[in-house]
């Protein structure tokens, strides 16, 4: 059922906007729930779009179906609806024509700069202000429409070449939230560029006489452009053969390594955190650029003797750290010994939490879901927020943890990791979130040692996930879980729309190790 808006031509009932056409007697979501309506609209916030281009191009050689079947799969389930549908444009293909004076081994890359510059002649020709050009290899982040929005936001006003994808030869600096300046860049597999960025190109590439346009332009644009581009690149390229190098690439996001390999920067903020300064404002995960609030090391808990420096230098940080309790959460961690570092921490911070399993001999972690069921039933604060008692920690104020998941517009929000456990649960479930996660980022899978809820969500799902462990995993399987991560794979699966996996860390961190903070 819809309703009609002046916005677009249909809308679902679940859109906060249905609130401004329809009375309270009418419409689903009355004037008390449109705040929380609005965070999670289906749709999102459509008239919020900061940029739009007036064109957008894919070159992609003929023959190549593969690659325009796969483009027009990610178009129709990740394109901006407020940008113009993308046209696709013959490339030119170097080795069958004539005209070529490239080496035989370069004629793939004299195709490439000849189908660029005709895109770009026909657009100074039309008078476009705004041209997107994508390579037909291109890969969209799922979440591309967010983050475009969120990258033009800030973006420079008088940028003129945007690259939403590419892989960095220099640092580039930081020049707004999410924003850097590019100083040399290769990859022309998406940009965006103004009219006097396109006149530029123009003329540069025509009197290119060999080698690829990409690494010709690169020197060039720390001094004649005002490029920039996203902290984190949102369209990706690869996982197919190029018709230059005429070998298999993997997919590859080029996420942010290079712009924060700076030595001296990374000893600063390691030295901020031996001396006692939040951990949430100086680490940051290098490959998708945020800044979480809890950190999880499954497997290296601090009082079980493993020995990861960073973690340990992390988790003293921590327990220094005086941070303010939320009284919107109800804190819950699982535990039948000594005090570990999360009880510690949470003692000292006065934030209120229940620890289950003290007293138990004999734990398994199956008893996770039947503990918490039954913990459920008194808990009062309308958030929950589930973390294991001896390899987590927080590092930022909870109460954040609350926006990020009314942002999502899920009920759960669960830590993502890059293994999938437990190895007998069915194949079929970890195909599923693997195909939900970001492409470029590790962090595929559930684990359930950190993860946030709604409290009236979390009732119904600890009780499906206590039925679930019992008799009837064990008929499926021919055993008994001994883990309680199998009900949280096979929940996914079945209810996506109203569990997410933090792919991204906003929430959680995994891996504790120098490779992936900064």
């Amino acid at each position: 059922m819809t309703v009609a808006c002046d916005t677009c031509t249909e809308r679902p009932i679940g859109c906060w906007k249905a609130v401004k056409y329809h009375g309270c007697d009418q419409c689903y979501w009355n004037a008390k729930k449109a705040a929380v309506a609005k965070r999670r609209c289906p749709l999102g916030k459509l008239d919020a779009c900061p940029y739009a281009p007036d064109r957008v191009v894919v070159i992609n050689l003929r023959y190549r179906h593969d690659l325009r079947e796969r483009g027009e799969k990610q178009i129709a389930e990740r394109w901006h609806p407020q940008w113009p549908r993308p046209i696709w444009f013959d490339a030119i293909n170097g080795y069958d024509n004539p005209d070529c004076t490239y080496h035989k081994r370069m004629k793939g890359a004299w195709g490439c700069k000849m189908s660029h510059l005709a895109v770009l002649r026909q657009a100074l020709a039309d008078g476009v202000q705004g041209l997107l050009v994508l390579e037909g290899d291109f890969i969209l982040d799922n979440d591309f429409r967010r983050l475009a929005d969120e990258f033009f936001q800030h973006v420079p006003a008088k940028w003129e070449l945007a690259y939403l994808g590419g892989q960095h030869r220099k640092s580039a600096p930081r020049v707004a939230p999410g924003v850097v300046r590019v100083r040399s860049l290769v990859r022309t597999h998406a940009y965006l560029a103004r009219p006097s960025a396109q006149q530029k190109l123009l003329t540069f590439w025509s009197q290119l006489q060999r080698g690829h346009i990409d690494n010709a332009l690169a020197d060039h644009l720390e001094h004649e452009y005002l490029a920039f581009a996203p902290f984190c690149f949102i369209v990706g390229q690869g996982g197919t053969k190029s018709n230059i190098t005429f070998r298999k690439a993997a997919e590859r996001f080029w996420r942010p390594e290079l712009v924060t390999r700076n030595v001296s920067a990374i000893r600063q903020r390691r030295q901020a955190v031996i001396s006692g300064q939040t951990p949430a404002k100086v680490w940051r995960n290098r490959i998708t650029g945020t800044t979480p609030i809890v950190f999880h090391a499954p497997g290296k808990g601090w009082n079980r003797g493993q020995r990861n420096e960073l973690w340990k230098e992390l988790a003293a940080t921590a327990l220094r750290m005086k941070l303010p309790p939320c009284k919107e959460i109800r804190v819950i961690t699982w535990n039948n010994g000594p005090a570990g570092i999360l009880e510690q921490q949470l003692a000292r911070n006065g934030q209120a939490h229940t620890v289950l399993g003290q007293g138990v001999k004999g734990w398994k972690n199956s008893m996770k879901n039947y503990l918490t069921c039954e913990a459920l039933k008194t808990v009062e604060e309308p958030y929950v927020l589930g973390l294991d008692a001896f390899d987590v920690f927080y590092a930022g104020d909870l109460a954040k943890t609350i926006g990020l998941l009314d942002r999502s517009g899920k009920k759960l929000v669960q830590n993502a990791d890059a293994g999938y456990w437990p190895s007998f649960t069915p194949p079929q479930y970890k195909q599923i979130e693997r195909d939900a996660s970001i492409a470029g980022v590790p962090w595929k899978y559930i684990n359930s040692g950190a993860w946030i809820v709604y409290t009236d969500y979390a009732r119904w799902y600890f009780q499906e996930c206590a039925r679930l462990q019992g008799e009837e995993l064990a008929k499926s399987l021919g055993r008994f879980p001994s883990s309680d991560q199998v009900p949280w794979h096979i929940l996914f699966c079945e209810r996506q729309e109203e569990i997410g996996i933090d792919y991204r860390c906003e929430i959680f961190q995994t891996d504790i190790n120098s490779k992936v903070l900064v």
